[in-house]
């Protein structure tokens, strides 16, 4: 299984692409709950299959390696899919982040007058890498 994403991106500085094909290795910790996995990004599927580790390219927004706690009660029984399903969201979800809220006129933090407590406002720290539908599953055994 892969994933396949369209995306126009430029790689390696100066390479136009138009899809990618993301590949992974699964590793699993003792108790078996706790998974890293391990991405490996190509131009092309046939980039893939004609060289594979060394073919292998990095892309900014696509992070090589992530663990994930993997639950099979609640993620199922199929590791492969479950995994593939938890990038996929990691690669179509805002990362947000909370940020104090400045006064405009003084660039000061602003604080509830009620509470005393500071007004943060949550904004996007790092976007989506792609939309959901930008991503497919294939090569599917």
């Amino acid at each position: 299984m892969a994933l396949l994403i369209e995306k126009n991106e430029t790689i390696l500085g100066n390479i136009d692409v138009s899809v990618l094909y993301v590949r992974f290795d699964i590793h699993y910790n003792s108790n078996g709950s706790q998974i890293e996995l391990v991405s490996r990004v190509y131009p092309s599927r046939e980039s893939y299959d004609d060289g594979a580790y060394q073919n292998a390219i990095t892309v900014d927004g696509i992070l090589g390696n992530k663990d994930y706690v993997y639950d099979r009660a609640v993620d199922g029984s199929d590791l492969l899919t479950a995994m593939h399903n938890k990038f996929k969201t990691y690669l179509t979800t805002d990362i947000m982040k909370n940020v104090p809220v400045l006064d405009p006129s003084t660039g000061d933090r602003t604080y509830d007058p009620s509470t005393g407590e500071l007004i943060t406002e949550e904004v996007i720290d790092v976007p989506k890498f792609t939309m959901d539908s930008s991503i497919t599953f294939i090569d599917i055994d």
